[in-house]
């Protein structure tokens, strides 16, 4: 079941350097964007969004990465969850320090002087058919173990009195 959908997160690093194989994915693939807050619903809007932020990254910085920080898959929920950072080494940083940085090697050297990065949060939804049939994007990582404690405002009133 996961294989297609485990094949897709292992190409996210690759976001900004290569072509993305579509053809993991549902036709007509929901994708919720609550970064930006869209919601789109087929492929070709999709790839649409992809193409939109491969374009800004690569005119906002000389060199853009993805990185996955943590990839998790849960079989009983159907999902991938991923933890990522977009790192950007901007032109003008390049620009006043060339001679830090080395063509042949500009990986490692660009990220120990990155500044601006972007953390996220992706969830992919895959179905028996092992497409994935939803992606839902986030700013932060939602917490698992929420407790809510509820306080009551006569507790705080009392507590104010006293």
């Amino acid at each position: 079941m996961f294989v297609l959908g485990t094949a897709g997160c292992l190409q996210i690093p690759n976001l900004f350097t290569r072509h993305q194989d579509y053809r993991i994915y549902h036709p007509h693939l929901e994708f919720e964007n609550h970064i930006r807050g869209t919601k789109t619903s087929t492929l070709p809007d999709y790839v649409k969004q992809l193409a939109v932020v491969k374009l800004l990254g690569h005119l906002k910085y000389a060199y853009v990465s993805l990185k996955v920080l943590k990839l998790t898959t849960h079989h009983s929920e159907g999902t991938i969850k991923v933890r990522w950072r977009i790192i950007g080494l901007s032109g003008l940083k390049v620009f006043k320090n060339f001679w830090k940085y080395k063509i042949w090697n500009l990986q490692d050297t660009a990220f120990k002087d990155a500044e601006t990065w972007y953390d996220g949060f992706s969830i992919f939804y895959v179905k028996g058919d092992g497409l994935v049939h939803k992606h839902v994007l986030l700013k932060m990582q939602p917490d698992e173990d929420q407790e809510v404690d509820t306080i009551k405002p006569a507790t705080v009133i009392g507590a104010k009195v006293a």
